[in-house]
């Protein structure tokens, strides 16, 4: 990974994008060495204020393309509460949303599962602003552009 100054040059990255105009979530994973996009999903939902949820769920199919195509490769998220999340298989959330709740268990069934028996990932923050540990790395290769 070289120095914690340099972007990193490998691995893949999440990133999500939630529009209250047209009330869609999308999240996307991107190979940070090719620049492509490996998946991309979007969903509506009424429920404002969800993109750690997009976070999550793009984290969590980063984690499953490693996992099924025996990558290892580190995944970066700009998300510290997606990434804490993610870590402690618990997504901590007050929606009541049926829909994005059957995802949220779902999600965590298979971090469980896969932290006790695959070849889990190394998941980690994206720098976007300069901070204690270094130099900042920029919006990450996953971001939607749309600040």
């Amino acid at each position: 990974m070289g120095n914690n100054n340099e972007i990193p040059k490998k691995g893949l990255c999440s990133d999500s994008s939630y529009s209250i105009s047209s009330k869609i979530l999308e999240w996307q994973v991107v190979d940070i060495e090719t620049k492509e996009i490996l998946y991309h999903n979007g969903l509506y939902s009424e429920t404002p204020y969800i993109n750690n949820l997009g976070e999550v769920f793009g984290l969590i199919k980063a984690i499953k393309i490693c996992i099924d195509n025996d990558l290892n490769l580190p995944i970066y998220c700009d998300s510290a509460s997606a990434i804490a999340w993610v870590k402690n298989s618990k997504v901590n959330t007050s929606i009541t949303n049926e829909k994005l709740l059957k995802m949220v268990a779902a999600g965590e069934q298979y971090l469980v599962f896969a932290k006790e028996y695959l070849n889990f990932p190394q998941v980690l923050k994206w720098r976007t602003k300069t901070n204690s540990e270094g130099n900042g790395w920029g919006e990450i290769l996953a971001d939607f552009n749309r600040k």
